[in-house]
C-alpha cells in the first residue's frame, strides 16, 4: 500500500539492490531494519542490525517521497511497516 500510494518503487529496488551484501552478514539474514529520513536537507537510507547498530547508510540525492521519515523492516524476503506482521 505504502509503495503504491507514495510511488516509492525505487525504495524497494534500493533495498533489494543491497541484499547480496546484507545477506553476507549473519545478523541481517533473519531481519533487517531500514529507515529513510531527511537529514541536513537530504535523504538518508540506513540499514541497521539492531537499534543504533548501522550496517550501511546511503544518501539519496533526489526523491519525491511524501513523508519526512519511514521505518520498515525486512524479514523472510518481505518488507513490512512496523505495524504489520
Amino acid at each position: 500500500f505504502l509503495i503504491d500510494r507514495a510511488g516509492a518503487y525505487w525504495l524497494v529496488d534500493t533495498i533489494a539492490s543491497h541484499q547480496p551484501n546484507c545477506l553476507k552478514d549473519p545478523m541481517l539474514q533473519e531481519i533487517q531494519f531500514w529507515k529513510l529520513k531527511v537529514e541536513n536537507q537530504s535523504w538518508v537510507l540506513t540499514c541497521e542490525r539492531d537499534k543504533g547498530d548501522v550496517y550501511l547508510s546511503e544518501e539519496i540525492s533526489c526523491t519525491d517521497f511524501p513523508l519526512d521519515s519511514i521505518s520498515l523492516y525486512l524479514a523472510d524476503g518481505v518488507i513490512y511497516l512496523p505495524s504489520e506482521h
